[in-house]
């Protein structure tokens, strides 16, 4: 009896220790999510401000083959220093130089081209690619070589994320970790047993060496990195309806839960909550905003896009809404136009669609700044999430089209 009172005050006090730990707000995208070197570049161009920003931004157009056009699933692109790697629905990766502005290589998976990848991820100077038949791939940018390849018993629906070493992806809401240089699984973990539906799921999100993950069961999960062992559960819907849907134009890497000042802030499709990661219970909820982006913070506000299509800015202690300001677009179509972003810079938030429009609006209120269009056809459309570096802002065509800025 004794030992297990002082279990549980030892736990109590473990638990008070972790909650402490640098889960602190963060006010700038970079310092929240795992990119393509482990944390995301702070954008900042410095040529784009005021009301020509984005016109006159020189913003360059190429066609990087036939064979990306009339794809049902979008390429997956990354950017590592000068290059730009893309990887078509036949599991070839092409290798774009910015510096000379054509592809200059290619490779192809041969014995992976008919299989569906899910997402791609890249780590000191390896590729690493998932694949919906459980494979997880390790490619040599060096060599031109596969690795390792590891495989699971069950679909991977996510993109795999990578940080120190370790790489993380998402199978059937079961969470993976995987060695980087053995691929050797070193940690799984069952975040629910609910089903799910491939390709409607987000990857996890690191932050100082924790994993935050929504998954289709509407449950909510921060695991600690090292070992998988859950640091917060719980779950936004009383009703247990999937809750956590895919926005085409943001990929499956960026999930809309953020860490800020001690509390974890998650996003759904039809409500935002807020929790405190010290106790465990809800801060606050407004069930009449949905996003399926992720938010930022400035101040001690929450940005973010809903899924009607506005801009809003909630109050991070209350989430009530301080303002919200519709994000209009000039193209007539029929079809659902989604958004990307925001994502801060120059004290600026920089916002695209799917129809090719990019803005930048004020962050304290909404007001448009510079508005550009870069699709001069009508059927154009965004195919696969933007990338968005220091450097470049690359978006790619349904039609093959590659946009780059040029500095």
């Amino acid at each position: 009896m004794i030992n297990k009172f002082y279990t549980k005050i030892f736990s109590l006090i473990l638990l008070g220790v972790l909650s402490c730990l640098p889960l602190s707000a963060a006010d700038n995208w970079e310092q929240l999510y795992s990119s393509v070197d482990g944390i995301m570049p702070k954008v900042s161009f410095a040529n784009i401000q005021g009301e020509k920003g984005l016109e006159s931004m020189r913003i360059s157009k190429f066609d990087v083959g036939r064979s990306y056009r009339g794809n049902k699933r979008p390429p997956n692109i990354l950017i590592k220093d000068n290059y730009l790697y893309m990887l078509d629905s036949n599991n070839t990766i092409a290798v774009f130089s910015l510096d000379r502005r054509r592809v200059v290589q290619r490779f192809r998976l041969r014995e992976y081209r008919r299989a569906t990848a899910s997402g791609m991820a890249i780590y000191d100077d390896n590729l690493y690619i998932t694949f919906e038949n459980g494979v997880l791939l390790s490619f040599s940018l060096l060599t031109n070589d596969v690795n390792w390849t590891v495989s699971v018993d069950l679909p991977i629906n996510s993109a795999p994320i990578v940080n120190n070493n370790e790489v993380f992806f998402v199978a059937n809401n079961t969470i993976y970790a995987v060695s980087t240089t053995s691929g050797n699984i070193l940690w799984n973990h069952i975040g629910s047993k609910a089903g799910v539906s491939l390709r409607m799921l987000f990857a996890p999100t690191v932050y100082s060496d924790y994993l935050f993950l929504g998954l289709s069961s509407s449950d909510v999960l921060v695991l600690r990195q090292e070992q998988g062992n859950i640091f917060f559960r719980t779950n936004i819907s009383n009703t247990g309806a999937v809750t956590f849907r895919l926005n085409p134009l943001m990929g499956d890497i960026k999930a809309p839960i953020i860490p800020y000042n001690g509390n974890i802030i998650v996003g759904s499709n039809n409500r935002i909550v807020m929790f405190s990661l010290a106790t465990g219970r809800e801060v606050w909820r407004n069930t009449t905003l949905g996003t399926y982006s992720t938010p930022i913070t400035a101040g001690n506000s929450i940005l973010l896009i809903s899924t009607t299509g506005n801009l809003v800015s909630l109050n991070a202690r209350t989430g009530v809404a301080n303002w919200s300001t519709a994000l209009n677009t000039r193209v007539r179509t029929k079809r659902r136009i989604f958004w990307y972003g925001p994502i801060e810079f120059n004290n600026q938030l920089f916002i695209a669609n799917s129809v090719g429009e990019i803005m930048l609006v004020d962050k304290t209120n909404g007001n448009l700044l510079s508005y550009r269009r870069l699709f001069t056809l009508q059927k154009e459309r965004v195919f696969s999430p933007p990338v968005i570096t220091a450097e470049y802002i690359a978006i790619f065509s349904n039609y093959g089209n590659l946009y780059i800025n040029r500095n």
